[in-house]
C-alpha cells in the first residue's frame, strides 16, 4: 500500500521550535528547552505511529499477493478461453451452412486471416514503441547497478526469444548500448518470423505472462526500454497463440459440439474461481482499511493534546 507524503503538523512544529532555538534574546533558555522537549516528543511519536502502519502493511501483503497474482491469472485464461470458445462457434457456424461443402483450411480462410491479422497490428505497433525509444531511454537503462526483478525477467524473456541462454546483468548491458540496440538489435526486431516462433518459446514464457507485474504499463513505469521490449515479446507470444488456436484441427461436427461443452464448462468454472478471488481480496481490504483507521485514530487520540500543548507554547513567539 502506498501513501501519500505531506508534510505533517508534527514536522512543521519541529522546523518551528528550531526557528524559535535561534531567537534567544526572546525566549529564556528553560522555554527554548521545553519547546525542544515537546517538539522531539511529537517526531518520536510520529516516528513510531509510521512504523506501525509499515508493520501492519508488510503483514497483509503476504495474504493480499497471492490473491492478486491469481485474479490476473485467471483473467488472463478466461481471455483466452474465451477467444477460442468464439472461434470453434465460428467454425460449428461454418460447418453447418457448407455441409459436405465444408474445409476447414478454405472455407474459413478470410475468417483466419482476419484473426491474425489483428495479431500482425499488435506486433507493427510493438516494433514502434521500439523504434520511438531514444539514447536517454538506453542509458536510463544501463544505470542500473542492480536493476530491480522485473527488469531482469524481461531481459530472460528477451533471451527466450532469441533463444540466448540466461545472461547476467553485466553480459545484458551490452544489448542496451545504443551501437547494439539501434543498429542491430531493432533491426532483426522488425524481420522477426512470427509464422516460425517455437512452441517452446511460448511454453518459457508463458510463467511469466500470469503475473500483473509483467503488465506492459508496470514494466513500462520502471523501464521505456524494459516496456517497449515487452510489447514486442508479447505480441510475438500472442501471434502464436492465435496461430495456433486458428489452424485447422479436422474435428468432426459431433467432436466440435464437444469441444464448445468443455471449454463452456471451463470458462464457467474460471467464472467462479475468479469471483471467489476478488471476493477474499475486498474482505482483506476492508479489514486492512479498518485497522489502518483504527491505528490512526489511536495515535491521533494521544497526538492531538500534545499538539495542542506545543501550539499554546509557541502562539505569541
Amino acid at each position: 500500500q502506498q501513501m501519500t507524503r505531506t508534510i505533517s503538523p508534527q514536522a512543521v512544529s519541529v522546523v518551528r521550535a528550531a526557528a524559535l532555538l535561534e531567537s534567544s534574546m526572546v525566549l529564556g533558555q528553560r522555554e527554548q528547552d521545553e519547546i525542544l522537549k515537546k517538539a522531539t516528543a511529537m517526531g518520536r511519536f510520529r516516528a513510531e505511529y509510521e512504523q506501525n502502519l509499515q508493520r501492519l502493511t508488510d503483514s497483509y501483503y503476504p495474504k493480499m499477493r497471492p490473491l492478486d497474482v491469481k485474479v490476473y491469472a485467471v483473467h488472463d485464461e478466461q481471455q483466452w478461453t474465451q477467444r477460442e470458445l468464439a472461434w470453434r462457434k465460428t467454425v460449428q457456424a461454418k460447418m453447418t451452412e457448407l455441409g459436405d461443402e465444408f474445409h476447414e483450411k478454405l472455407s474459413l480462410k478470410e475468417e483466419r486471416d482476419a484473426e491474425m491479422a489483428k495479431q500482425q497490428l499488435e506486433f507493427d505497433q510493438a516494433i514502434q514503441a521500439l523504434e520511438a525509444l531514444t539514447p536517454e531511454d538506453m542509458r536510463q537503462l544501463r544505470s542500473y547497478e542492480n536493476p530491480p526483478d522485473l527488469i531482469l525477467s524481461v531481459i530472460e524473456c528477451v533471451n527466450i526469444v532469441k533463444k540466448e541462454e540466461k545472461s547476467d546483468w553485466e553480459d545484458a548491458k551490452v544489448m542496451c548500448t545504443d551501437a547494439y540496440f539501434f543498429g542491430f538489435f531493432i533491426k532483426h526486431a522488425k524481420k522477426y518470423e512470427l509464422e516460425h516462433t517455437d512452441d517452446e518459446v511460448v511454453k518459457q514464457l508463458q510463467p511469466f505472462f500470469v503475473s500483473p507485474d509483467m503488465q506492459t504499463s508496470a514494466v513500462a513505469a520502471a523501464s521505456t526500454t524494459c516496456g517497449a521490449l515487452i510489447q514486442w515479446i508479447k505480441a510475438i507470444y500472442g501471434y502464436r497463440k492465435t496461430m495456433l488456436m486458428v489452424e485447422p484441427k479436422g474435428r468432426t461436427s459431433e467432436e466440435m459440439v464437444l469441444d464448445i461443452d468443455k471449454l463452456e464448462e471451463r470458462l464457467e468454472h474460471l467464472q467462479q474461481d475468479v469471483a471467489d478471488a476478488e471476493q477474499k481480496l475486498v474482505d482483506l481490504r476492508e479489514e486492512y482499511k479498518a485497522r489502518v483507521q483504527e491505528l490512526r485514530g489511536r495515535y491521533d487520540q494521544e497526538l492531538e493534546p500534545m499538539q495542542q500543548d506545543f501550539n499554546l507554547m509557541t502562539m505569541y513567539r
